[in-house]
C-alpha cells in the first residue's frame, strides 16, 4: 500500500479558474493478495481510495484498511470459510502514515477487534523504488488526464472517482502466469471529515526506525515484535513469535509492551471554521449547485452579509474562495435583513484577471455563521434562498431567505456570531 503523487486535473483553457483549482485528489492505493477458492489460486486486485482530504496521516491509512479489510471479511465469511486469521501489510517507511507508533497501537486494537490471529508491519528498505502501488496509480492519473483532454468535465475529486469506478476497472494488460498483475482494479471514495482529525490513541514505543519487521499476535495484543527482516517459518507464519526457529538467521525479536491510552478530542476544542469546513465540503458531493454562506464581516455591520460560493470554489486549508454580495438597500444595518443582489451576467471565476465583473475573495471559515442549504423531509439537500423576481432589475437579481426557512438559518446565524465574535453592538 502507498500514497503516489497527487493527481490534479487542469484544463489549459481554465487554469486561472477557481473552477479548477479544487480538481485535486488524493490517491492511495492498495494491493490485496487472498486465496481465491473459486479460482483455486492466489489473486490479486487493486484497490484505490480517492478523496479530497489533502493531509496523508495515519487516520486516514487505517481507514483506508479497515474498510478494504471489512469487504474481504465479509466475502469470507459470506462464502462459507469463516473470517480472516491473519493480515499482512506492507509498505514503505513514511513516518506520518505507515511507521509510527499510532499505527502500531491501532494495530493491537484492530487485531483484538477483528479476532486475528496475528498481524503483520513490514517495510521496504528505504530508496527501494517504485512498485505496483505507484503503476496502478499512474494508469488513474493518466485515464482521469486523458479523459479531461477530451472533453470529460472531471471538476473535483469525486467526479475522478465516478469516472475510474465507471471505465478503469478492467486490468487490459494483466497475464495468467503474472503473480504481481492486477486481476481486476476497484475504487473507493471517501468524503473529506470521515477521519479523525486527531490521534484516538497514545503510547511509547522505543526503536522503530532500525527495525522493518513488526507483529503482534492473539497471545498478547500488547506486545510488539519487531526485527530488521521478516520471518517466514511455520512458527512465525502462524504468530508463535517467541517459538522461531530461525533465530540463528533473524537473530531475537526486539519486543515492547504498548501502554495504549484512549485518547478523545475535547469538544471545546472543536471551532466554527472546522465545523463549516466539513459542512461545505461535504456539500461538495451531494449538493451541485451555487448556494450561499452568511458571514461575519465586522461588528459594525450588523445585518448578515452574504456570499455566493460556486460549484468550484477552491477550498484552501482556512479559506474558500466565494463572491462576497452587495445587500439590496445598502444603508441599512437591521438584525433581520436578508435581501441581497447578484449581479447579472457579473461574476468573474478568473484570478488577476482585469474586467469590471465582480471577483471572487478569500473567506475564513471560522468568518461562516451559516450556511444556506438545509435537509428537506424528503432526505434532498434545498437551497433556503428564493429569487424574488418584482425587485430584479436588468443588472442584478435579488434573492431573499425563504419563509419556512429563514427562522432557522437566522437563528443559526445570530446564535454562531454572539458565541464566536461576542454580543451584538449598537452604535448610536
Amino acid at each position: 500500500m502507498d500514497y503516489p503523487e497527487n493527481p490534479s486535473i487542469i484544463d489549459p483553457m481554465e487554469q486561472q479558474s477557481d473552477y479548477y483549482d479544487r480538481s485535486k485528489a488524493v490517491f492511495f492505493v492498495c494491493i490485496v493478495y487472498f486465496w481465491d477458492h473459486q479460482l483455486d489460486r492466489v489473486s490479486c486486485v487493486s484497490h484505490t481510495c480517492v478523496t479530497p482530504d489533502m493531509r496523508k496521516r495515519n487516520e486516514q491509512v487505517t481507514l483506508f484498511i479497515q474498510t478494504i479489510f471489512d469487504i474481504y471479511n465479509n466475502k469470507s465469511k459470506a462464502e462459507g470459510y469463516g473470517r480472516i486469521k491473519f493480515l499482512s501489510l506492507w509498505s514503505d517507511n513514511c513516518g506520518d502514515q505507515f511507521k509510527n507508533k499510532y499505527h502500531f497501537g491501532w494495530g493491537s486494537g484492530f487485531l483484538d477487534n477483528e479476532g486475528l490471529l496475528a498481524i503483520f508491519f513490514n517495510y521496504f528498505a528505504p530508496g527501494h523504488g517504485k512498485g505496483l502501488c505507484d503503476s496502478e496509480g499512474g494508469v488513474s492519473k493518466h485515464a482521469v488526464a486523458l479523459a479531461a483532454l477530451h472533453g470529460s468535465k472531471l471538476i473535483s475529486p469525486y467526479d475522478l472517482f465516478k469516472y475510474l469506478k465507471e471505465n478503469c476497472l478492467d486490468v487490459s494488460s494483466k497475464t495468467t502466469s503474472a503473480l504481481h498483475s492486477p486481476d481486476r482494479r476497484d475504487f473507493l471514495y471517501f468524503k473529506d471529515g470521515e477521519f479523525l482529525n486527531f490521534h484516538p490513541i497514545d503510547l511509547k514505543i522505543d526503536r522503530i526506525n532500525c527495525f522493518h519487521s513488526f507483529t503482534i499476535s492473539k497471545q498478547n495484543p500488547l506486545e510488539l515484535f519487531s526485527r530488521n527482516t521478516s520471518c517466514f517459518c511455520e512458527s512465525c507464519r502462524v504468530g508463535k513469535f517467541r517459538e522461531c526457529i530461525d533465530t540463528a538467521f533473524h537473530g531475537a525479536y526486539h519486543t515492547n509492551i504498548l501502554d495504549i491510552q484512549v485518547m478523545e478530542l475535547v469538544p471545546e476544542n472543536i471551532n466554527l471554521g472546522l465545523i463549516m469546513r466539513e459542512s461545505l465540503l461535504s456539500y461538495r458531493t451531494s449538493y451541485d449547485k451555487a448556494y450561499f454562506v452568511m458571514i461575519y464581516q465586522n461588528a459594525n455591520i450588523l445585518r448578515p452579509t452574504f456570499a455566493l460560493i460556486s460549484p468550484g470554489a477552491s477550498f484552501n486549508v482556512a479559506t474558500v474562495r466565494a463572491h462576497i454580495l452587495e445587500p439590496y438597500d445598502a444603508t441599512t444595518n437591521y438584525f433581520n435583513y436578508t435581501l441581497l443582489k447578484v449581479p447579472k451576467g457579473g461574476l468573474c471565476h478568473q484570478r488577476e484577471h482585469a474586467c469590471p465583473k465582480l471577483h471572487t475573495q478569500l473567506i475564513r471559515f471560522d468568518h461562516i455563521c451559516a450556511v444556506c442549504l438545509r435537509t428537506a423531509p424528503a432526505g434532498s439537500i434545498v437551497n433556503t434562498a428564493k429569487l424574488v423576481p418584482s425587485l430584479g432589475t436588468k443588472e442584478f437579481y435579488v434573492y431573499d431567505l425563504k419563509d419556512s426557512y429563514s427562522e432557522d438559518v437566522l437563528s443559526e446565524y445570530k446564535a454562531n456570531r454572539v458565541n464566536v465574535f461576542g454580543n451584538y453592538v449598537v452604535r448610536k
